[in-house]
């Protein structure tokens, strides 16, 4: 062999070696910030290298898991108010965790459970089931092509079982290598994190009176709590619900959770209240009627199912999420539930 193919060889070595190295030895991450009431920051919603390695964080603890969409992550509530935080605060310790990610759903919530959640196994986990993401075709993913899916990198990149995602195939491979290879996923939390989440010639286009320190500074981590929105006044909805059998995001639901029990984890169905108030009574009574559909497939297969009361409307902040005030009442009745108290045990 001659000198020219051994350097060419022992540089592909070391450049392998630093690509399957940097992101388990420069994480980057500080786990002491996965302590009381964390949660995933809003803006690193999209970050899953961070999430992974928060879900590995919390599979060495003893903690209760809620894993779920934005009612589970507490969209309307600061960090300390959220469900768990109301659970943790009326429980008198941090017994339990919030996994919720703002935004997803539940074909994007397999996604994240398969790449990004292998570490969760033989643990205690609630999963959020959310019926506003069968309140219509478009939120099922079943209607029309949909330009605004949100987590659109964690949906399957290579079947049509989703006929709302109509990426074209450079879009498709971009996600796969983006969500299936680790150096990427480390590179992108780098940039979200540290680099404000653009390219240094960008931010300089964007902000041409700013320091140039503060583009070393990462993004803003703060959240401000939006502000509710109210009902009074408005007509009642008369919602187009898709039927279980013909639902894909609860296809996915139930794949979801099948696959955090093939892992030995316990889990129980959390299904979220839905803000009844709200609805035509006939579309009220095609809801709870969905609802027992679901709790009866879930129970067939062996899941435990606890339901959510439905708070009054004034602790709504919209069709789905309750406000703080919503959580603490939602935590309380939780406590309370046989099947919820037989986790504490």
């Amino acid at each position: 062999m001659n000198k020219k193919n051994l350097y060419i060889i022992i540089a592909a070595s070391a450049f392998l070696l630093f690509i399957t190295a940097a992101p388990r030895t420069f994480t980057l991450i500080d786990d002491n910030e996965f302590t009381g009431n964390y949660r995933i920051p809003y803006p690193m919603g999209e970050n899953y290298y961070l999430f992974s390695h928060y879900s590995s964080s919390l599979s060495k603890t003893e903690k209760i898991l809620f894993l779920g969409d934005s009612v589970i992550w507490g969209h309307y509530a600061d960090t300390g108010n959220t469900l768990t935080a109301q659970l943790n605060r009326l429980h008198g310790n941090d017994r339990f965790a919030n996994m919720g990610i703002d935004g997803i759903h539940p074909a994007a919530l397999y996604g994240l459970v398969k790449k990004y959640s292998a570490h969760i196994e033989n643990r205690d986990i609630i999963a959020g089931v959310n019926l506003l993401w069968m309140s219509s075709p478009r939120h099922d993913l079943s209607g029309e092509i949909n330009n605004e899916i949100n987590h659109k990198k964690l949906l399957p990149q290579f079947s049509r079982d989703i006929p709302a995602y109509g990426a074209g195939l450079e879009e498709r491979i971009s996600s796969f290598i983006n969500t299936n290879f680790k150096i990427i996923s480390w590179v992108n939390h780098i940039k979200m994190s540290s680099f404000a989440d653009s390219s240094f010639y960008r931010w300089t286009i964007d902000n041409p009176r700013k320091n140039i320190r503060h583009f070393f500074k990462g993004r803003d981590m703060s959240y401000t709590v939006p502000p509710p929105m109210r009902q009074a006044g408005v007509a009642l909805q008369n919602v187009t619900w898709v039927e279980p059998e013909n639902s894909i995001q609860w296809q996915y639901m139930k794949k979801t959770i099948n696959l955090l029990r093939e892992r030995n984890n316990r889990v129980r169905a959390y299904i979220t209240p839905y803000n009844l108030h709200s609805l035509t009574p006939e579309s009220r009574e095609r809801y709870i009627a969905i609802r027992e559909i679901l709790i009866r497939e879930l129970e067939a297969e062996g899941i435990s199912c606890i339901t959510g009361i439905t708070p009054k409307q004034e602790y709504f902040a919209d069709a789905s999420h309750t406000g703080e005030e919503g959580y603490r009442i939602l935590a309380e009745e939780l406590l309370q539930n046989k099947k919820f108290n037989s986790l504490l045990r």
